[in-house]
């Protein structure tokens, strides 16, 4: 509807973490608080059209299919977690012709990549299913 309707949206540099990781690394952090929500848990799910809301318990959240996307010079890349928690950091991969050092922090279950100048590159961390629907050609990193 507006003048940029149709132009891609460019990537940043994000660290989705555990909040006790990030708490570690940004002690002085303020965080807002929705007045009534607090204590609610997040629900990451997959549902079916039409199919009732899994409880928390029921589904909760599955780190063994979570992993890092990486997309540079129309290249993408999906790191799985299970290939980064038994990799020795940082692991150097090229993508769209980028060359890149993948750090992992095991305690924050979390990933990140630098560039050359140790600068943080876009990326982010999701479900490999999800990073798939949107980048299907991705190669997937098997490890070494």
């Amino acid at each position: 509807m507006g003048e940029l309707e149709g132009s891609p949206l460019n990537a940043v540099p994000a660290l989705q973490t555990t909040w006790g990781y990030w708490r570690k690394l940004h002690p002085d952090t303020v965080a807002m608080v929705i007045p009534g929500e607090e204590g609610v848990e997040y629900l990451y799910f997959d549902p079916d059209v039409g199919a009732a809301r899994p409880k928390f318990a029921e589904f909760g959240h599955n780190p063994s299919v979570l992993g890092l996307g990486l997309e540079f010079g129309g290249e993408a890349l999906f790191l799985p977690w299970k290939k980064l928690r038994r990799a020795k950091a940082p692991i150097p991969v090229t993508v769209g012709g980028r060359e890149l050092q993948v750090h992992v922090a095991k305690a924050g279950m979390t990933a990140w990549a630098t560039d050359a100048d140790g600068e943080p590159a876009a990326g982010v961390m999701t479900y490999r299913k999800s990073w798939l629907a949107f980048r299907p050609e991705s190669k997937i990193y098997k490890g070494k």
